[in-house]
């Protein structure tokens, strides 16, 4: 992160050379961003960053044509930014997977040492746990990976865990309601009742 203030002729000379950032505060001389205060970008987008702030700016030609495998670089499969290249791995991993792995192997295997990475520069810094940040989550994707993790807990699908739940659910309010009770119909027990009141006032 910066720490001292940058004449206008020095950030207008930075934002040339970073060609990342072209506008917001520059917060940093290799990127211009501060991942601990900027907004994530979009996964794609930060890979597409990433790749080209490896090539030494923004050159799409030579990020088109680089000569990384995906042993070395688990990035390549996505270095345009959109879908996915498997000209040379027929199944890659996820782009959050690919993010996950390219940073274990910047810090050396040691897990520990992503979760502590400083370096909140680099375009993959909010996604090195292989996951998106909690603020990116929406609600709808945070109750998928609730039920995708309990049907793993259950060994059956998550539609199978929706249905359980669902019936759970129907059997209390049909108990509440009186269905099944009696005769089988809704309120069957108080229609008995009133049937055997007429019968003993019947002359």
């Amino acid at each position: 992160m910066l720490t001292e203030k940058l004449s206008p002729g020095e950030e207008a000379r930075l934002r040339c050379y970073l060609d990342f950032k072209s506008e917001g505060p520059i917060r940093s001389i290799e990127t211009g961003y501060d991942f601990a205060l900027d907004v994530p970008l979009p996964v794609p987008q930060a890979i597409r960053r990433r790749c080209l702030h490896c090539v030494g700016g923004a050159n799409i030609k030579e990020v088109r044509d680089c000569t990384a495998t995906p042993n070395i670089c688990r990035l390549w499969p996505y270095r345009m930014g959109h879908g996915c290249d498997r000209t040379r791995d027929a199944k890659p991993p996820s782009r959050l997977k690919a993010i996950r792995q390219e940073c274990l192997f910047c810090m050396g295997g040691s897990a520990q040492f992503v979760r502590e990475c400083e370096s909140s520069h680099c375009f993959l810094w909010p996604y090195r746990m292989g996951k998106k940040p909690d603020h990116m989550v929406t609600d709808a994707k945070r109750e998928s990976g609730r039920r995708l993790a309990a049907s793993a807990r259950l060994g059956v699908g998550p539609n199978r865990v929706n249905n359980s739940r669902s019936t759970r659910r129907n059997s209390g309010k049909v108990a509440r309601s009186g269905v099944g009770r009696g005769n089988g119909t809704p309120g069957g027990k108080t229609r008995q009742n009133g049937a055997q009141e007429a019968e003993r006032w019947t002359p």
